[in-house]
């Protein structure tokens, strides 16, 4: 059930981001071999607060993002090439986002590093009450927050279609190849600043 709903949903992805059909497939062929792989693996790789629509979505986009490297001439199908990525793209975020427990036996210097490159992995492996975070933010970073709110609805209506998958995997942390990174950055420059003069 669930990932009948999620292939309809992403069978209304703009055609512009599936725009690397690979030669000999169609978007029918392609849609129903992501389907087919990301449920391989979306139950085995939930972790912390990502369940299984949340490594679903994951799984899209680095699907996405990779069929423009598919190259039918190596011999390997499809479905081959897309488990073989997918899979290490999720052991890499899993890996890369969960919280791992202090080793013991490490000396203060590198302990500390430890605890500063896993202190943000521990809020995404801990659930907490929205209540909580508006009660110890005082108002100028409420403000802020607000402000880059509505800074990211802008963007996020005035962007256009060849833009959002890079858009969304930067927002995501995923990389993007500078040369495309730069024209989006200058894209969102032009819109930002399009909207201040309006």
């Amino acid at each position: 059930m669930f990932f009948s709903a999620l292939k309809k949903r992403m069978a209304t992805i703009p055609t512009a981001m599936l725009n690397n059909i690979p030669e000999g497939y169609t978007e029918e062929e392609v849609m129903d071999t992501i389907t087919e792989v990301i449920r391989m693996f979306a139950g085995k790789f939930t972790f912390g607060t990502y369940d299984v629509e949340d490594i679903s979505q994951e799984a899209w986009i680095f699907a996405l993002n990779v069929l423009d490297k598919y190259d039918a001439t190596r011999g390997a199908s499809l479905r081959t090439f897309l488990v073989t990525h997918i899979r290490n793209r999720l052991i890499s975020l899993k890996r890369d986002k969960w919280y791992r427990p202090e080793p013991k036996d490490i000396s203060e210097e590198k302990r500390e590093k430890w605890r500063e490159r896993n202190s943000l992995k521990r809020n995404i492996a801990q659930p907490f009450a929205m209540e909580s975070n508006y009660e110890n933010t005082d108002k100028f970073n409420f403000v802020d927050h607000i402000q880059r709110s509505e800074i990211f609805d802008i963007i996020d209506r005035e962007l256009p279609v060849e833009f959002r998958r890079d858009f969304i995997s930067f927002l995501d942390g995923v990389t993007v190849p500078k040369p495309r990174r730069d024209k989006l950055i200058d894209k969102i420059k032009e819109i930002l600043n399009h909207d201040e003069e309006g």
